[in-house]
């Protein structure tokens, strides 16, 4: 097997299923915002009513697709990338800065995650409710946030995997 097609080999089954997985969640989260927004819309137009609850469930989709979409553009690499620093140290450096700046968000991801689903627990345990049309149970939407850093959290285990592995690669 060539240099090559090792480093075109794709990522673990285990992250490319969480990836998909989650994926599904965000597309359907937005086509359900969309056609949330778009019902409300023609309701107001129309007929000069409101569903009434489109402003709560919209924040919560919101949410969700924060947290996913968050983890889905880092996977995919499509966050941004200071280069001023990248581009003028050598390519050993690089790998080490980037090793340590994925061990710090993992770090803050496992930390977030935690207080998180402490934070979830709690709402669920005291019973708290929005004071909203629809009385949501808190903990209902705010398990989407211990959720969303624990996905972001493994996708940072991929990738720092992935960095640990190019050691074993000659430097380009």
């Amino acid at each position: 097997m060539s240099i090559d097609s090792k480093e075109k080999r794709p990522p673990g089954l285990f992250f490319d299923r969480l990836y998909k997985a989650v994926d599904l969640v965000a597309r359907i989260a937005l086509v359900s915002l969309v056609l949330l927004i778009l019902s409300e819309v023609f309701l107001r137009a129309i007929f000069q009513s409101s569903l009434g609850f489109a402003e709560e469930v919209s924040a919560y989709i919101v949410v969700v697709l924060t947290v996913f979409g968050g983890a889905l553009s880092f996977r995919k690499g499509n966050l941004f990338r200071v280069h001023l620093v990248i581009d003028v140290i050598s390519p050993d450096a690089v790998r080490r800065l980037e090793r340590l700046f994925y061990v710090a968000a993992l770090v803050v991801c496992l930390t977030l995650a935690w207080k998180m689903a402490g934070f979830t627990l709690s709402s669920y345990e005291r019973g708290k409710i929005a004071t909203t049309v629809l009385m949501t149970p808190l903990w209902i939407p705010q398990i989407t946030l211990p959720i969303g850093f624990a996905v972001l959290a493994m996708f940072v285990i991929e990738k720092l995997f992935h960095s640990l592995r190019k050691d074993q690669e000659p430097l380009d």
